[in-house]
C-alpha cells in the first residue's frame, strides 16, 4: 500500500496594520460613485450639490489613506475628487444661471 502524502502547510494570514492594506478600499470606490452621479446630476438642486461634496470629502480621505498605507486605490479617490470639483462647480453654475435668468420665483418664498 502506498503511504498519503501530508497536507501542505497552511499560510500564514496577513498581519494586522501590514503595509498595504485594503481596509479602506471603500472610500475611493465611493468617492468615485459619488463624483459620477453627482456630475451627472449637477443641475439638479440640493443634490447637485450633496453627492459632489461627498465626493471631494471622500476623495480626500481616499488619498491620504492611500498615503498612510490602508488603501491602495487613492487614484479612484482622486478621480473622485476631480469629479466631484468638477460637479461643484456644474451646480453652482447652473444655480447662478436659474437666478439671473429668472428662473425663480422669489415671491413664492416668501410670506
Amino acid at each position: 500500500m502506498t503511504a498519503v502524502p501530508p497536507p501542505p502547510p497552511m499560510a500564514m494570514p496577513p498581519m494586522p496594520g501590514a503595509p498595504g492594506g485594503t481596509s479602506k478600499n471603500w472610500m475611493g470606490i465611493t468617492a468615485l460613485i459619488l463624483g459620477i452621479v453627482g456630475f451627472l446630476i449637477s443641475c439638479c438642486g440640493f443634490f447637485g450639490l450633496l453627492l459632489p461634496a461627498g465626493a471631494i470629502v471622500l476623495g480626500l480621505l481616499s488619498k491620504n489613506a492611500e498615503k498612510a498605507g490602508e488603501a491602495t486605490n487613492g487614484k479612484l479617490g482622486n478621480v473622485g475628487f476631480i469629479l466631484g470639483i468638477v460637479g461643484v462647480v456644474f451646480a453652482l453654475g447652473w444655480g447662478i444661471f436659474g437666478i439671473v435668468a429668472g428662473g425663480i420665483d422669489w415671491a413664492s418664498y416668501t410670506s
